[in-house]
């Protein structure tokens, strides 16, 4: 018994006992802090959501228009979201939390339309199905329904989504929910005007009524907030004139498209030049290759400073205009009436006069650049108490839905831009999808053996020998 007593008193006072109990009085404390740390940052998440969006293009990361209604939100929001149980789409799941976390009006719950098949049907107000997939907003009365298509832009290239529109779309819902009046845009007819179905579709799902109309028979409704002229083939007659200037007169607002062409449009045409503009019978062919897409008449315009365009300027983005005329500006201002360019071609550039020639280069009856492509103009009316705005552009093909949904381009930006602009709305929101577009990797086939033999024989031969010599360490204590 003495003996035993004698070894163990021994094997509790020798080296290897000490080592092994302080390594183990540090491996518990090191547990025990990591387990504190642990709870401290679970509770931190809840509270106070502490996330970082480490996507490449941001895709968790709000807008300050979209942080901006989410403050603003003072009435309560419930958000439907149609998927099966466990197989919600994870990044939209994660989008509709980070709403949820920014306003306590908000709330979300998923709901399997397999397990509960009717709920959908009161918000289905136009015939159409509410598939899985969709998000449905909702407060007191009014209802917004998202459908899953209209989240994501498709590129008929690749066969695949392009780019992201959740955020662009969740804020608009909200917008739309809380508004208490909803804009009416009237577009002309009976001019042998051009069908804007994509500016339709986009206006629509921007929270517009989108109605039309005929001057010759209707006069302007009160309700009017926007005129729409698109590209019109005959001219308009004196009464539809002076409709158009009686509107004007209440501080209306309206949009002129036109395209290249030889129609003589002679009472309209002096009606603009009282706006400080003249429409060419051209069309701008580009010199600058770095300013045209493929044709030289597929225009990638100089974007000027303006505060439809603040955004485009600073943050450097590109607007594609197939085919245009030119607008000269008579005056930048006079009686009032201010006149501003927003898009210009470059001093390459020249507007082709023989629209029948089979040549583009340029002639000596030919314009100089820069060329002016859109145009905007304003009027004092009432006695100043309200303002009278006028948008002239020289194309209406930058509004087909190819080129709205095409996510390289601001066109739809700077279509809702210019509406919201001339409904005085310029806090409306300006959000542009989130690309999905994949970058890989390129490597060598001889950096691919260096990174595969550095994984494969470089690491683990590091471990063993790291790990020899701690156990021979070890072994000689």
């Amino acid at each position: 018994m003495r003996k035993m007593m004698t070894s163990l008193r021994k094997l509790l006072m020798s080296k290897k006992m000490r080592y092994g109990t302080n390594a183990t009085i540090l491996t518990v404390v090191f547990v025990a802090i990591l387990i504190v740390i642990n709870l401290i940052v679970g509770t931190l998440v809840q509270k106070f959501t502490l996330k970082m969006d480490l996507t490449k293009n941001k895709m968790f990361e709000f807008s300050q228009q979209t942080l901006d209604v989410l403050q603003q939100l003072n009435q309560p929001v419930n958000i439907y979201a149609l998927y099966q149980q466990g197989q919600e789409d994870i990044v939209i799941k994660e989008i509709l939390n980070r709403y949820a976390a920014k306003s306590n009006q908000i709330k979300i719950d998923f709901v399997d339309p397999v397990k509960n098949p009717t709920f959908a049907n009161k918000y289905n107000k136009d015939g159409s199905s509410i598939s899985t997939g969709s998000i449905i907003f909702e407060s007191g009365d009014k209802f917004k329904v998202i459908k899953s298509y209209d989240l994501v832009d498709y590129s008929y290239q690749t066969q695949s989504a392009s780019s992201l529109k959740a955020e662009q779309q969740f804020t608009s819902a909200l917008i739309y929910l809380t508004s208490d009046k909803i804009p009416t845009v009237y577009m002309t007819q009976g001019h042998g005007e051009s069908d804007l179905y994509g500016a339709k579709t986009l206006l629509e799902k921007e929270n517009y009524k989108v109605e039309n109309i005929s001057l010759v028979t209707t006069d302007i409704p009160e309700d009017a907030g926007l005129i729409v002229v698109s590209s019109p083939q005959r001219d308009f007659g004196s009464e539809e004139i002076e409709k158009l200037d009686a509107y004007f007169d209440k501080g209306g607002s309206a949009m002129f498209l036109f395209d290249p062409g030889n129609v003589d449009l002679p009472k309209l045409e002096a009606y603009i030049k009282e706006w400080g503009m003249e429409l060419q019978k051209d069309i701008i062919i580009e010199g600058d290759q770095n300013h045209f897409l493929q044709y030289r008449t597929y225009l990638l315009p100089d974007i000027q400073s303006h505060g439809i365009t603040s955004r485009f300027v600073s943050n450097k983005v590109f607007m594609l205009i197939p085919g245009a005329r030119s607008i000269d500006i008579l005056f930048e201002e006079q009686s009032g009436v201010k006149v501003s360019s927003l898009l210009k071609s470059t001093d390459k550039s020249w507007g082709k006069v023989n629209l029948e020639t089979q040549t583009i280069e340029k002639q000596p009856e030919d314009s100089e650049g820069p060329l002016n492509i859109a145009v905007v103009a304003t009027k004092p009316v009432k006695e100043g108490e309200k303002e009278a705005k006028l948008f002239v552009a020289g194309s209406s093909q930058f509004l087909d839905n190819s080129f709205l949904n095409a996510p390289n381009f601001a066109n739809s930006d700077f279509f809702m831009n210019t509406v919201n602009w001339l409904q005085n709305k310029e806090e409306s929101i300006t959000i542009r999808p989130k690309s999905l577009t994949t970058e890989r990797l390129a490597i060598s086939q001889s950096q691919a053996l260096i990174y595969s033999a550095i994984v494969v024989i470089v690491i683990p031969l590091l471990v063993f020998v790291m790990g020899t010599v701690v156990w021979l360490r070890r072994k000689h204590l």
